[in-house]
């Protein structure tokens, strides 16, 4: 048993790193080719301030998402990445919290990935991810300390 904790946390870090990596490059490369959508479904939102800021968003959500995603692939900027990855995740989590609870009318969901997925879903999949992603950033900072442990044992 001590084996599989041993050698399978690699295995599932680097599982969870793929994973999130390819969801937010799914994600910001279809808001990429499918930007004039993605501003118009941004400028349907029930936030005034979303819908003055869609299209200066419309642009900075798709490279923020691909460059969080180098991030997570150069070594010394994924925690850096990974935090910012919660950060992202948390603030769309809290927008899409607020319409489900406001009584304003629902924009459609936006084009690509998700485009089946009702909002409470999307909702439910953002606090998942939120989990998975505290779980990858408690094995970043194990994997330090076993490394260091290591070195000086």
């Amino acid at each position: 048993m001590k084996h599989i904790l041993q050698y399978g946390r690699p295995t599932v870090y680097w599982i969870s790193i793929g994973a999130i990596g390819f969801l937010f490059a799914a994600t910001g490369m279809d808001k990429m080719l499918n930007r004039s959508l993605f501003e118009f479904q941004l400028s349907l939102a029930p936030l005034q301030i979303v819908r003055n800021a869609a299209p200066v968003l419309s642009w900075t959500l798709p490279v923020a998402h691909l460059l969080l995603v180098a991030f997570l692939f150069i070594e010394r900027l994924r925690v850096a990445g990974l935090y910012l990855i919660i950060l992202l995740i948390a603030c769309y989590s809290l927008y899409i919290g607020g319409l489900l609870l406001s009584s304003a009318p629902l924009p459609c969901s936006c084009a690509g990935i998700k485009s089946g997925i009702s909002w409470s879903a999307q909702f439910k999949v953002n606090i998942a991810l939120l989990a998975i992603l505290a779980g990858v950033i408690y094995l970043e900072k194990t994997k330090d300390n076993r490394q260091k442990n290591f070195a000086y044992a």
